[in-house]
């Protein structure tokens, strides 16, 4: 997902949070301070920065970015998909899903829940425009009928970064907007092609009922969307959003789990603080732990290993912290990170 330079930094802190080990039994949350409210968390249309941060808890993708590489790697996916070459004018990307990649109900993701997502981008009713023109370049699915973790896509056009884009947007599930199946009698090319003046037919408007139904909201923030490893447990517009990490969530069968399925903390709040006085206030009063703003990047691991701190300079950190396993000792390495860059750092001016 479109992540601006400036913001390397305090999403890689982000990550810090969620990837840090050891949990404590009745660890308090960590609170962060966002300058805006999200507007929507509708995973089609995220309407700003935050919009996007909150759903990277929510749902999950086939590739989501490693913040201490700024490489794509697999996260539902179980590796990044095998390129073939058509021709001149076709590229077809075979993915295979982690066995273990289940919905919140236990049920396999399968390649039928990508090719209903990938379906929603055409239909009808939906805010689907930004979603339509960034996997735009994907033709067609085909699903394994044996084996349907398997699945191709084939795309029009031939260029390096299809690899990432084929796997950069949240995948929904097919029981939970298509319980009938009735989708998968219509062909994505077929959507594809159809005029955008005519009127939807009962399944593409069933399709978009049920998926307006589903999106979380201020008034019903718990959505059965989102395969990610975290839940929306309130949302107070213009306030604050909490987010508890699930209990049994899927990654948690892998061993060892890669980064980019990593869930640490227990609970997060993100506080809407749109003032930098107040929310410097706060953060001096410990109301809350970390204040998200444009930063230079830094890395933040639990490694030591010299060649992992060189491979982090090498991809453009300009710190490196090893992680304290111990909750407490943590987030006080989090709040002297955060002290650092805001205080004591002295950036060059701009104009």
């Amino acid at each position: 997902h479109v992540v601006s330079s400036g913001r390397w930094l305090a999403l890689a802190t982000l990550s810090l949070l969620v990837a840090c080990t050891s949990r404590p039994l009745q660890e308090p949350p960590i609170k962060v301070r966002w300058t805006r409210d999200p507007e929507s968390l509708d995973p089609l249309l995220l309407a700003n920065q935050y919009a996007a941060d909150a759903a990277n808890l929510l749902y999950g993708s086939l590739l989501q970015v490693d913040f201490s590489t700024r490489n794509f790697g697999p996260a539902l996916a179980a590796n990044l998909p095998k390129v073939e070459l058509v021709g001149d004018s076709l590229t077809r990307l075979s993915y295979q899903l982690r066995a273990a990649a289940t919905w919140d109900d236990g049920t396999p993701i399968t390649g039928h829940d990508v090719a209903l997502t990938l379906k929603l981008m055409y239909c009808p009713g939906l805010p689907n425009e930004g979603a339509r023109a960034q996997a735009g370049f994907i033709q067609a699915i085909e699903v394994d009928s044996r084996q349907p973790q398997r699945f191709t896509l084939v795309c029009h056009g031939q260029a390096p970064e299809f690899v990432q884009a084929s796997g950069d947007f949240f995948i929904l599930p097919e029981a939970a907007l298509d319980p009938q199946h009735e989708l998968r009698a219509v062909s994505l090319p077929t959507l594809q092609r159809r005029p955008a003046t005519t009127a939807p037919d009962s399944a593409l408007a069933r399709l978009a009922r049920h998926y307006r139904a589903a999106l979380p909201s201020p008034t019903q923030p718990h959505s059965v969307l989102g395969c990610g490893a975290y839940e929306l447990t309130s949302w107070q517009k213009d306030q604050s959003l909490r987010f508890r990490r699930k209990t049994r969530w899927w990654a948690d069968q892998l061993s060892p789990r890669p980064l980019v399925l990593e869930a640490r903390p227990s609970r997060l709040e993100f506080a809407i603080i749109p003032d930098d006085a107040t929310a410097a206030l706060a953060l001096q009063r410990g109301d809350i732990d970390l204040v998200i703003q444009d930063m230079n990047f830094h890395a933040d691991t639990t490694s030591g290993e010299e060649g992992d701190i060189k491979a982090c300079y090498e991809h453009g950190a300009t710190a490196y912290v090893v992680k304290p396993l111990d909750f407490t000792q943590f987030r006080e390495a989090l709040r002297t990170i955060q002290a650092f860059w805001t205080s004591l750092n002295r950036p060059p001016r701009t104009n």
